[in-house]
């Protein structure tokens, strides 16, 4: 009923200020309903599904210089206010001992509330010192605020007063001359006043059924807090991820390829882009814009010889596919060293090299075996050697060695810098003896030339 009446006030244009702010506080009630009964929240979306429309047609057949004006007053309002509605009171610094300062603050009827900020300097010297502030209500009554001394009494966050008159009083009682200037700094703060802005009361009566509509069409997506509902919710999740487990594999992106089928094969080859593969040759032949190139990047190294504890360079330039020099700056250049011939990439391994020397071809890698040291006693004899024990028995020492340590010991990452002439450069010093290999790998991708150094 009361949306027809308003819609017919709104028809014939006679809707007044006052039935405007009616409804604007009926607003707040609207919503304390919604909240109680969310199952009546379609009807209210219903009853204001004829009004909204009506109000937003009002709001937007107003004049254009109507609204170019009040925008004009609005933004020299605000103008005024940032320049004008803010001032700092303060004490004298140190204030004076037995005496009484007064001051107020008096904004105008425009300003409705009033913000105080204190200084973290605030502070006097005794308990006696007190600052009073007090509110001004009506015209000649005043409210006291708060009563600030010492160095802890003081709030550290902002006040928040109604109104638009602040009277600040500061008492201060004897005190003697000896006291630190810190003590006695006295008080010192920051006072902002707020007006009220002018707005258009139909805009707030739009901006209101708005708000109220939103807040139903929540209530109708929201799940309702009866335990029947939720216990059905529930099913029904967790049927949902019964499938998702079992057909999840449905919902991937991607293609589906068995490890030894062509098309994996054909993928492999075509993301490497090796023009030693038809698929590596296809897809250099796609390629329109210049990009690294793993097989024209070069990796160069000092002509001197390499010797121990002697810093060496290391230094990558990257090409094109063309044999152009590319600026990458991006591009993420890892360096790596390692102690041997073999390489992540290489099938060989070096432990298998070394037991193969011993005619022992089938023995597992000592990594592998999951075996925990103990002592082994044998013929009431104990002995504390890890050779004694039966799942090491077939190694020696040095086997085992080489075997659990070499990939925690004989892999260095070397810090990588960029020129100026966009190649990458990395300093070197070896630190032992034997043969290393110097590999590198550009945005994790391995570089096909790498170097072996004695």
């Amino acid at each position: 009923m009361l949306s027809s009446k308003i819609s017919d006030l709104i028809a014939a244009g006679n809707l007044l200020s006052q039935e405007q702010s009616f409804c604007s506080s009926i607003a707040g009630y609207i919503m304390v309903f919604l909240e109680a009964n969310p199952q009546r929240a379609l009807d209210v979306v219903a009853v204001l599904d004829d009004l909204l429309p009506m109000v937003s047609s009002v709001n937007g057949e107003r004049l254009a210089e109507e609204r170019e004006r009040l925008l004009t007053r609005s933004i020299h309002q605000n103008n005024t206010y940032s320049r004008s509605l803010q001032t700092v009171i303060e004490s004298a610094h140190p204030y004076s001992s037995c005496g009484i300062q007064s001051q107020i603050v008096d904004f105008g009827k425009e300003v409705q509330f009033m913000t105080v900020q204190f200084s973290e300097e605030c502070c006097t010297g005794q308990a006696d010192d007190i600052l009073w502030i007090y509110a001004k209500v009506g015209t000649e009554c005043y409210v006291p605020v708060g009563r600030y001394y010492g160095d802890r009494n003081w709030p550290d966050r902002m006040l928040l007063i109604p109104g638009c008159n602040l009277w600040f009083i500061m008492e201060s009682a004897y005190y003697s001359n000896d006291k630190p200037i810190e003590q006695i700094y006295g008080y010192r703060c920051t006072v902002t006043g707020y007006r009220y802005s002018e707005k258009d009361s139909d805009m707030i009566l739009e901006e209101e059924l708005t708000w109220i509509c939103a807040s139903a069409c929540r209530l109708l997506i929201q799940i309702p807090s009866v335990k029947t509902v939720i216990a059905a919710v529930t099913m029904i999740e967790d049927e949902i991820d019964d499938i998702v487990r079992k057909h999840g594999t449905l919902l991937r992106k991607g293609l589906k390829s068995f490890p030894s089928s062509n098309n994996l094969k054909f993928l492999k080859e075509f993301i490497a882009a090796s023009t030693n593969t038809v698929a590596g040759f296809l897809a250099r032949w796609l390629m329109n814009e210049p990009v690294v190139d793993l097989y024209s990047s070069q990796l160069q190294m000092s002509d001197e010889e390499t010797r121990l504890r002697i810093p060496t360079q290391v230094k990558l330039i990257p090409r094109d596919q063309y044999g152009r020099l590319a600026i990458c700056p991006n591009m993420k250049v890892e360096i790596t060293v390692r102690t041997g011939v073999a390489s992540d990439n290489s099938n060989s391994n070096f432990y298998g090299t070394v037991t193969h020397k011993h005619s022992v071809a089938n023995l597992p890698q000592p990594q592998s075996i999951k075996e925990p040291y103990r002592p082994v006693f044998v013929n009431k004899t104990r002995y504390v050697s890890i050779t004694a024990m039966a799942a090491y028995q077939d190694y020696c020492f040095e086997e085992l060695r080489l075997g659990c340590y070499k990939d925690a010991i004989m892999k260095e990452q070397l810090t990588v810098s960029q020129q100026v002439d966009g190649s990458f450069l990395a300093n070197w010093t070896p630190k032992h003896g034997g043969t290393y290999r110097i590999e590198c790998r550009l945005d994790g991708f391995q570089l096909a030339q790498s170097y072996l150094v004695e």
